[in-house]
């Protein structure tokens, strides 16, 4: 699951960048994955509806996909200030993008509300994670004791 959420974010936060349709080569490259993998990746977020993609031209989000990763960048955001500001997380983006996937949109509202003062929401100003491909970033890198699935 988190992969999955990890390539609707990259997709969510680069359409503002490419209006038209998202490069799969910049997918690939910001999660820091081969090029086949991105494609198998994209492949069976389109099985689930989630995007449109077209091999040499891209992918879009389609509504449903523009939702969950609307719901899902908003949970990032609130995650990732929760483990920097309260829990004092060093790698706070990388931690939010692992948690992202299982907490749903009820419980990151409710951190944001209880725990955090102000929180912006801008996806057309995106954290470092998910605009350019970084190993040491990446969940799964072998640095975090996470194993990316």
């Amino acid at each position: 699951m988190t992969e999955t959420v990890h390539y609707l974010l990259v997709v969510y936060v680069a359409q503002h960048q490419y209006p038209d349709r998202v490069p799969s080569g910049h997918v690939a490259a910001v999660t820091d994955r081969a090029p086949a993998t991105t494609t198998e990746a994209l492949q069976r977020l389109e099985d689930r509806g989630v995007v449109d993609y077209e091999p040499y031209d891209g992918v879009t989000l389609t509504p449903a996909g523009e939702e969950w990763a609307a719901d899902a960048y908003e949970t990032f955001v609130v995650l990732s200030r929760f483990f920097a500001d309260v829990l004092e997380i060093e790698n706070n983006e990388r931690e939010a993008l692992e948690a992202v996937g299982p907490v749903s949109p009820d419980v990151s509202e409710r951190i944001a509300s209880m725990l955090l003062s102000e929180v912006t929401v801008d996806p057309t100003d995106p954290p470092s994670i998910l605009t350019r491909g970084s190993n040491a970033s990446r969940p799964g890198s072998g640095d975090s004791g996470f194993d990316g699935s």
